[in-house]
């Protein structure tokens, strides 16, 4: 559903001349252990049917056949220097001692139990035969991690006729470890097995701020090709020096991409997540141009937070004016120039964004 504190309806932006960037709402669930009480994200991640293998990133050997040497799955395991660009599987070895159906869910948060949640996985069913283990792996659609290296992983959603078990190692691991069942104190206990797959390589999108002289507006974009022809028209467009990096579009599960439409009478560009895209293009003659997707980003929670691990908040101005032909966006990740705008008449509202770095 809308959050409608943070964002305008389509509806009254239209009739404003501009669209605004909209965020999903996925409704709290009962979870075990606590969710964790800092950033929580809302965005619904879709998992793939037919899903791409992706690369190996981190791994602590699975057994492979023997008795198992189990841990409840109220502990945590820790990954520590994890080198991925995202997550998009996790498999781990289960056991339980009573015949049944099992539930679980993985739950990856940055550095441990209370720190920001970067993603959930799906619900995943598990059919056991009492003292029968079974390998399982969870996918997580390929959520980005920014700039998260030491992760923490937990089961949520756990149901089932008796206790489940994640299985150790059949070695020694340095970089993970397990944690007491409350996820707090590491060390003393076997290491997990685990494999943990996602992108070697960081698909980002340079979003830069260019002043068009012709109109006295801001406009931005995260288009290399657009850049090079907007840099190469100076009498005309001027790079103000601001800019922010993201995640690029249609990569991540995690992320909102963020598609554009240039409104002819207003002489600008505005931008929408995709589900307020698909609205307006079902919507006939509203005027705008659609120009597809942009960039990517990692969206901000009700209060205007952003993740530990996308930190940099961009904040949105609005220039209100009566003449329609006037109005303007211009997103900033300084908050001086934000507290400027607003000083200069600009409507403020708030931050919209969570970008990787400058």
């Amino acid at each position: 559903m809308k959050n409608a504190s943070n964002f305008k309806s389509i509806a009254a932006a239209l009739l404003a001349g501009c669209v605004a960037t909209a965020a999903l709402v996925n409704p709290a669930s009962a979870e075990l252990p606590p969710p964790a009480t800092g950033y929580t994200p809302f965005i619904p991640i879709v998992f793939p049917i037919f899903p791409i293998i992706k690369p190996l990133q981190e791994s602590c050997e699975i057994r492979a056949s023997g008795t198992p040497f189990t841990r409840t799955v109220t502990r945590d395991f820790h990954v520590f220097g994890y080198n991925g660009w995202s997550i998009d599987s996790a498999k781990l070895r289960y056991v339980a001692y009573t015949t049944g159906t099992y539930k679980y869910r993985l739950v990856v948060r940055h550095t441990n139990r209370s720190g920001d949640i970067i993603t959930k996985s799906e619900l995943k069913t598990l059919n056991l035969v009492a003292g029968t283990p079974v390998t399982s792996t969870a996918l997580f659609g390929n959520s980005y991690v920014g700039n998260a290296f030491n992760l923490s992983i937990s089961h949520e959603d756990v149901t089932g006729p008796g206790t489940l078990y994640m299985d150790e190692s059949a070695g020694s691991c340095t970089n993970t470890a397990t944690t007491a069942t409350d996820g707090g104190a590491e060390g003393g206990l076997g290491d997990i097995g685990f494999e943990i797959r996602g992108d070697s390589t960081h698909a980002l999108s340079e979003v830069v701020e260019y002043r068009v002289l012709a109109n006295n507006k801001y406009f931005v974009t995260g288009r290399t090709a657009e850049k090079a022809l907007l840099d190469g028209m100076p009498a005309n467009f001027v790079r103000t020096g601001k800019k922010f990096k993201v995640p690029s579009k249609l990569v991540y599960g995690n992320t909102s991409d963020v598609y554009r439409f240039f409104a002819p009478a207003a002489s600008t560009h505005v931008f929408v997540d995709k589900a307020d895209h698909d609205m307006i293009v079902a919507i006939p003659s509203t005027g705008l141009v659609d120009e597809g997707a942009d960039f990517a980003t990692v969206v901000p929670d009700a209060a205007g937070t952003c993740p530990s691990w996308a930190p940099l908040k961009v904040y949105r101005s609005f220039r209100n004016a009566a003449n329609a032909a006037d109005r303007n966006h211009r997103y900033t990740t300084s908050e001086v120039d934000y507290n400027a705008m607003t000083f200069s008449g600009w409507a403020p509202e708030g931050v919209k964004m969570c970008a990787y770095s400058l």
